[in-house]
Parts: structure tokens; sequence; C-alpha cells
């Protein structure tokens, strides 16, 4: 480990007690202030954004022009494009400016540098390497001091880049602007495009992640000269062109969709049908929160189905009936004496929401902590509609009159999908496809509020969990289109999962070896990447692989390799589950995918408690449906 204050390094934080750890990168170093010479910008706007990039356009009082900054993921540059204003560069704060194209201006005192060039490179007093060189189409002249530069004509497109290689000079010139995503689904395969919208002259390159490098066309054209090694994503080299072609591969349907299509034995059947028995429900379920709400009523979907696959008709039937009263209610339907917390349309920002979520967002908008898990502020609502969703699609599998019967509820469920996986950027009401991010391959959950370490997402699983349920719910409808906007959602998570949660202990072309032997990254922000949970676990490891393991469906044998359970299973099982019982039957299921018949008599074992979620059914069932 190295001090994580320098570029290029990385820090390993551990605490013992709680039996946790967070890789964070090193730090970045300062960058440049990007200014105009006639005074520092006054204003600023978000002129324009799509699924990979977002536009700002920053002006100042003195100047008509404006300067534009295309902020575009894969950019091996700062793009600064400037219009009716000359640009001027600051250096960061902190280091001082040394040379400027090997010229001493410290040496010069007041005399400043004037130098022409089309290459302007800076070397700040650190104690490691540390370039900055701002690129433009032809020669400029620029005139510097110790705290910068400044060019002598205006209408430029600066382009820095940070310790750049001289791959960065060849494709200087063309620069992204913008990009559209484009994704055509073709029975079990996607093909998807990004296509990026080019201005200046040459060749594009743009830097891909690994998990881009898995799907991208053999046609592709790589420049390995123009790498870069990230804290979080490894080594990655540049795409060049202005299209990206991607053929990411689709859970096939049919019945296995469903229930995992696999045989099983007779005894192991008759035993799941015994403990159905034991797990049926009575009663309705009350809407308390979203989440528990979620899980407990997707717990009943997942004992409906499995006794429908099982030929247990009269059981599957009677558990939807429940779920039908249960749903009625939570969706605002029927008596509302009994929902503690209805859903609301939140028009700020255009959502489903819950009441007391809204109620009730903590800081820093009114005090306390947020309640609902931080619904009000579109904290996890994937996790939450995802569970619901599920949940309906069971419902409308085993009764589908009791959706296609009621318009008006089924307007609201369909309002559930629209608020977490909206395809259309036509819809008024919702945001398209508000927690995906294309260009990552995965999911931020959380919301509105403001985090030091950026967007996270901790539970992969239920990620995954809910674009299955929006998948799930398109064939139950009878709706390709949202079935297969379903299964390319939970396509791209469960690739994330794979290449960036999931990792092979001694694997360390993405973690360095004292984080990667843990065998999963709990969590992912935008900076850093952690082994620790949200909520209170004493036995940490129980919790961040059980919370990236959790809910159990048919779908989770896609997400649990039997290669990554194999290599870290022995860790796993080794964690401490004191006060932790309804954790162990994720802990089953992951061994389920390694060892089946001892993972069928730890089920026969075990006696609970049950996670909200959970139920020895749906395990059982998951267990016996595995063939390892």
């Amino acid at each position: 480990m190295s001090d994580c204050s320098q570029p290029y390094s990385y820090c390993v934080y551990s605490n013992e007690t709680l039996n946790t750890k967070e890789y964070r990168p090193g730090a970045t170093t300062g960058i440049p202030t990007f200014s105009a010479a006639s005074g520092p910008f006054t204003s600023y706007a978000v002129r324009r954004w799509d699924f990979l990039s977002v536009e700002y356009e920053w002006t100042t009082k003195e100047d008509a022009g404006h300067m534009r900054v295309p902020i575009c993921y894969g950019s091996p540059y700062i793009t600064a494009m400037y219009s009716g204003m000359k640009p001027r560069l600051s250096k960061p704060p902190g280091p001082a400016l040394l040379l400027v194209n090997g010229t001493d201006v410290a040496a010069r005192g007041t005399d400043p540098l004037t130098i022409t060039t089309s290459a302007l490179n800076w070397t700040l007093a650190t104690n490691y390497n540390q370039n900055w060189v701002f690129y433009t189409q032809n020669e400029v002249q620029w005139t510097c001091t110790m705290e910068g530069c400044t060019a002598e004509e205006s209408d430029l497109v600066v382009r820095a880049a940070h310790n750049p290689s001289e791959r960065h000079f060849l494709y200087r010139s063309a620069y992204a602007t913008g990009a559209e995503l484009e994704v055509v689904v073709d029975d079990d395969d996607a093909a998807i495009h990004f296509r990026w919208e080019v201005q200046g002259e040459g060749q594009l390159a743009m830097f891909a992640l690994p998990h881009h490098r898995q799907i991208l066309s053999h046609a592709t054209r790589i420049d390995p000269a123009l790498s870069v090694h990230t804290g979080l994503a490894g080594k990655i080299s540049a795409v060049i062109g202005s299209d990206w072609y991607m053929s990411e591969g689709l859970s096939e349907l049919g019945e296995s969709f469903w229930d995992g299509g696999a045989t099983i034995d007779a005894d192991k059947a008759q035993a799941i049908i015994a403990q159905l028995q034991v797990d049926k429900p009575t009663e309705v379920i009350a809407n308390q929160d979203p989440y528990t709400f979620g899980k407990r009523i997707a717990r009943l979907a997942r004992l409906a189905l499995i006794a429908k696959e099982l030929g247990e008709e009269g059981y599957a039937m009677d558990v939807a009936r429940l779920m039908e009263q249960s749903l009625s209610i939570a969706l605002g339907f029927g008596d509302q004496a009994t929902n503690e917390d209805p859903l609301v349309y939140e028009t700020r920002y255009g959502g489903v929401c819950s009441l007391k979520g809204i109620e009730n967002p903590g800081e820093p908008w009114a005090p306390g902590g947020a309640q609902d898990f931080g619904n009000g502020i579109y904290n996890d609502h994937h996790y939450h509609w995802g569970y619901w969703i599920y949940a309906v699609a069971a419902v409308a599998d085993i009764d589908p009159a009791w959706l296609a019967g009621d318009p008006e509820l089924k307007k609201v469920v369909l309002a559930l999908v629209r608020d977490i996986a909206n395809p259309s950027s036509e819809d008024p009401f919702f945001t398209p496809f508000r927690y995906k991010d294309w260009f990552v391959g995965h999911s931020w959950a959380s919301g509105l509020q403001a985090i030091a370490d950026g967007a996270n997402q901790e539970s992969i699983s239920e990620a995954i969990n809910a674009y299955y349920g929006v998948a799930l719910l398109g064939v139950a409808l009878n709706d390709a289109h949202m079935r297969d906007v379903g299964r390319v959602l939970m396509a791209s998570e469960m690739r994330a999962a794979h290449t960036y949660w999931q990792v092979m202990p001694r694997d360390t072309a993405l973690y360095p070896l004292e984080f990667a032997q843990l065998g999963l990254a709990a969590q992912l922000f935008a900076d850093k990447a952690t082994y620790a949970v949200f909520f209170p676990c004493p036995g940490t490891t129980a919790c961040t692989y059980g919370i990236n393991v959790i809910p159990v469906t048919p779908v989770s044998a896609e997400l649990l390799r039997p290669d990554w359970v194999r290599a870290t299973y022995d860790y796993y099982a080794s964690a401490n589950f004191d006060g932790l019982n309804q954790w162990i039957a994720f802990l089953i299921a992951d061994h389920a995918m390694i060892d089946q018949p001892a993972a069928w008599n730890e089920t026969l074992a075990y006696e609970g408690p049950y996670d909200g979620g959970v139920s020895l059914s749906n395990i059982m069932h998951f267990v016996a449906t595995q063939s390892t």
C-alpha cells in the first residue's frame, strides 16, 4: 500500500473490529482551472445531456461568448470549447507551476513567457510525475506566468490531458460532444450501439471499460498505446472510431425463466410440497414501508410460483388471491385503512415515492434520518419496486384476470415500472432509465443526497432482481417490449456483477491483492470500493455476501457463477453468523452452486429465523433445481 494522497497509488483501510475494508484509489491531482482572459465566469448552465454525456456552458459578464465543456464518459481529455472569448488556464491550487514546455517560469519572476505551440506542456512542483498538456488543433500563442497561461486568440478548442502519452497528441483533434444509445433485441441477443457525436478532425479515441471489451465487436479497433491505469477499472485502452458495436447475450425465455427449468427429484419435490404447507400465508400483508412490504410480498410470489410448478394449482391460486388483496391495498385501491404508507407521485423529479419517505426525507431537507430507506429522495427505488413488480408478475401469471380486468390498477403497476425502467424519452411523467448507467454497465442506487464519494450501489443482486421482475411482468402481460427492456437491463447488470462485484481472490486486474482476496466488492462508489454494508452487522462477511445474493430466485443461478462460488465459499462460510441466522439461507443458496447434496442437507437442518423475504420452501426449491 502506498500514500493514498498521491495519484496512481491506493489505500486499503481496515476496521478489524467490524471486519470491513475500503479500497480507495489514490487522490487525483488538482485540475487546472479553465476561465476567460477577461475574468472569471459568473454563471453556468447545463445545455444538454444524454445517456453517456452532459454539456455545461459558462459565461462572463464581460464577454458575449461562452465556454462549453462536453463531459463524455471515456474521454481521454478535458475538452473546453471557447466561443467569443480567449482561454485562460490557471494552475491547480497547491503545487507551483515550474516549467512550461521546458522553460522555468518560476525563475522568470514577473517576466511572462510567450510561447507558440499546439501542445502547451506544464510541469508542476510535486514529488511525483505530474504534467498537464493542453492541445489545440493548430499552433497558438500563449502568454504564461507562474499562475498559468492566457491564449492570444479566441474561438479555440482546448483539450487537456494529465500525464499524457505521445498518442494523446495524435488523437487531439477529434472530440465527442455527446452520444446516442441504440439497443436492438433479436431473440436472445441485444445489439448495443454507442454512436458518439464527433467534432473536429481525424479519428476519435475514447476509453473502454473492462465489461465493454468483453462484448465489443471483434472488428473494433483498439489502440493499446493509448492506455491508462485507473483506480477501479484496471488498465483501460482506447477504442478508435465514433461507433461502438456491442453484443450482449440475454437470458433465454420459456419456463426456465420462471422456475429454473430443472427437473426436481420426486422425494425432494414431496419435501418441498410439505414445506409449502408449513409456509402457507393466511393474512393480508400490510404496507409498512416499500422495502419491507416488497420483500414480504415477493416471498409469497415465490411460494405461489413454486406451487404452480409442482402442480399444486389450488395452493398457487390461494396465495395469489391473498397477494391480490395485499397488492391492491398497497397500490391505493380498496380499504386504505390498513395502508400505512401510501404511494404518491412526486412532481419535481417525476417519480413514485412513499408518503412517509416524502414527509421524512432526512438531512439536509429536514431534521433526522430519511425514512423508508430514503425512498422519498429516490434512494433504492429499483430495489423497492423491483420486489413489487416481481410479485405482480407472479400474480399476473397465475391469475391473469386480476390485472387485465382493472385498467386503473394496471396503470399504477406500470407507473412503478416506468419509475425504474422507463425506456422512453418522450414520457412526460418519468425520466428514462432512472438508475441505469449505460456506460459503467450497472445501476446507481443512491438518490438525491450528496455523497462525498459519489453515487453508489450496494446490492447488485437486488438490482438484478428489479430488472428480472420487469422482464417477467412483460412475459406475463405478453408485452414483448417490456420483456426485452427488462432482459437487457438485467443482462448488463449481471455482467457488471461478474466484472466489478464478484472478484476472484487472486485476480488483481481491478483491485489490489489485499482487497481482491476478500472475493467481493460489496459496495461500489464513484471513487472507491468497499467491503462493508450500510446497516449494522457485527459479522460483516455474513452480510456483505448475503446482501449481494438476496433475494434467491431462479435467476440467482445465473448470478452465482460456480467458479466464483468455488473460490470464495470457504471464506463466506467461515463468517461469524452469531445473531445473524437469518442470513444463513443465502449461504445455503450459494453452496448449492458447487455442492447441491450438501446444501440440500443444510436446508433440512435449517430452522431459521428467516429474513422477511425468505421462506424455507424457496431455499429448498432453489437447491433442488441445481445440478451440482
